[in-house]
């Protein structure tokens, strides 16, 4: 008796099942004692010669940033002008104007975000 097994694969090259035989053109080997489920929950990528599990897709991304660009900008312009870097003076004025009007409507805004529950899918 042979230690390989043939994969059987659906349409999609999902592994749903083994068997044994001969290999024959385009069968796929596979170990007697292999691990792997055979409920399809994971792909041959012949190109790979390997199986590969499959994922639930990608995670959801969030509409928004948890930061707005402003604050970013605001505080790569601090960073710059705090480690002596020639800013030039509009670009201070915006930074200190953002800081008086802006920068704590956008920190209350976030702690706000941190304490509001999440929705329920």
């Amino acid at each position: 008796m042979s230690d390989t097994l043939i994969a059987i694969l659906d349409a999609n090259n999902r592994l749903v099942g083994t068997r044994p035989g001969e290999l024959g053109p385009g069968d796929v080997p596979i170990a007697a004692d292999h691990d792997l489920p055979t409920d399809g929950t994971f792909k041959w990528v012949a190109e790979e010669g390997a199986f590969f599990p499959l994922g639930h897709g990608f995670a959801r991304v969030s509409a928004k940033p948890p930061v707005s660009e402003a604050y970013v900008l605001n505080w790569l312009v601090q960073r710059a002008i705090a480690s002596g870097e020639n800013v030039p003076a509009s670009v201070r004025g915006w930074s200190d104007w953002f800081e008086k009007h802006h920068k704590t409507r956008e920190d209350e805004r976030q702690q706000f975000q941190r304490l509001r529950p999440r929705r329920e899918r």
